[in-house]
């Protein structure tokens, strides 16, 4: 089903504001990470060399997990702008190609002057036979139109899917990173509050990248679908030799 305006303009709306927070995301979780690792640092005095130990391989770890989502977010990053083209390219299918050529259906079979709906005879006939090729053909660059419109669509809409789960799992690692510095305040806290967050690290990012890998399978049915694409571009049966139908041989 061929999208309103308005669905577009939502979906568009609703990715610039992934990205946006995805751009936040990364800032904060960056800041808040190092100045983790300055409160450690701070109290390193006061702790053994077994907890040091034991906190340094926690932080290596979260540190890792961080450095997955952000290159989920270069990834996401790097498809921004052509998202957006997706979109307006959809919504231009429709308003460029769909809509004026659908208006023309009607016309090549709607006969002009009221007295040729009393013509018959051989002339009649092949007058009838064209009219309705030309119609056909008309209402088939009406469906593919209406096809590469639903289809770019789709894959805009996956990329936006993408990018508000990722934006989430952005969300979610800050929030732990702001519960560990709190927890941390106090050096007898620090090692608790690191494993906590490698804990809740861990777990954000294994449900961020599960989440985005079936998404990207759904991704991948959806643009990958190539023999449906190939279907639409190679049928030529309203279109003789892959032409528009002839309304004059000669």
């Amino acid at each position: 089903m061929t999208q309103p305006v308005s669905d577009i303009e939502q979906l568009k709306a609703q990715f610039n504001s992934a990205m946006d927070s995805i751009h936040a995301g990364v800032r904060d979780m960056v800041a808040k990470f190092n100045a983790l690792v300055a409160q450690v640092k701070k109290w390193a005095w006061m702790l053994g060399g077994a907890t040091i130990w034991y906190i340094h391989n926690k932080l290596g770890q979260v540190r890792e997990g961080l450095q997955q989502l952000v290159q989920k977010v270069q990834y996401a990053l790097e498809h921004q702008v052509p998202v957006i083209s997706l979109f307006t390219t959809s919504f231009e299918w429709i308003g460029s190609v769909m809509t004026p050529v659908s208006e023309l259906s009607s016309k090549t079979t709607t006969k002009e002057n009221i007295n040729l709906t009393n013509w018959s005879g051989a002339a009649s006939s092949a007058y009838s036979d064209i009219a309705a090729s030309q119609k056909a053909a008309v209402d088939e660059c009406v469906n593919k139109a209406k096809f590469a419109s639903d289809w770019l669509f789709a894959i805009a809409k996956s990329n936006v899917e993408y990018a508000v789960s990722l934006a989430k799992g952005l969300t979610g690692a800050v929030g732990k990173l702001v519960a560990a510095l709190a927890d941390a305040d106090t050096v007898v806290g620090i090692p608790w509050a690191v494993e906590q967050l490698s804990d809740g690290i861990a777990g954000i990012v294994s449900d961020t990248l599960k989440l985005l890998l079936d998404m990207g399978n759904r991704f991948v049915d959806v643009a990958g679908n190539v023999r449906t694409v190939v279907s639409q571009v190679g049928d030529h049966s309203k279109f003789p030799g892959g032409q528009w139908p002839q309304a004059v041989r000669g």
